[in-house]
């Protein structure tokens, strides 16, 4: 698998989702606001987040925040 979900946390400041997936192929890691997926331009990516947003909005990816 190219992609891999990493983590997401809530940046209280903002009050958004931070959202981290990992490109194993380019070995680098796209940290990403909620509000931002649709701006998304490497498509396979978007997909990746996108197939994956119902678990990613009730928090099942979330690191708590120490």
């Amino acid at each position: 698998m190219r992609y891999e979900m990493i983590s997401t946390e809530i940046d209280t400041e903002l009050n958004k989702r931070i959202i981290k997936v990992h490109d194993h192929q380019e070995n680098f890691t796209y940290i990403y606001y909620e509000d931002e997926i649709e701006n998304i331009s490497i498509l396979g990516l978007k997909i990746f987040i996108k197939e994956r947003i119902d678990p990613i909005n009730i928090g099942v990816y979330d690191v708590p925040n120490l």
